[in-house]
């Protein structure tokens, strides 16, 4: 794929008043098809702060590629209770600094 002509093109669609619209998951679905489930899950348990920074890069890349404009964050809402609002946060802190 040709970035340049990617980022062209989204400058002159932004410029006719049109969006983009990028549709992204990031976290355990993106890591899971990188690396296989059963080796996702293996790194949770045992190295939770590497996995952290896999699904924080996915999340910057998905903001350097849509940035600026909108975005629509989905995840697995089957998210356990222990599960708190402050990996959300720090996703709208993300997207704020990107200047949305």
């Amino acid at each position: 794929m040709d970035w340049d002509q990617v980022k062209s093109e989204h400058a002159r669609h932004r410029e006719q008043g049109k969006f983009l619209c990028i549709s992204a998951i990031p976290g355990y679905e993106a890591a899971w098809r990188k690396i296989g489930p059963e080796a996702l899950l293996m790194a949770i348990a045992e190295d939770p702060d590497w996995v952290r920074e896999m699904y924080e890069y996915d999340t910057q890349m998905i903001l350097g590629m849509a940035s600026p404009g909108g975005f629509v964050f989905h995840s697995d809402h089957s998210i356990p209770t222990q599960v708190t609002f402050d990996r959300y946060a720090k996703v709208v802190d993300l997207v704020r600094a990107h200047g949305v």
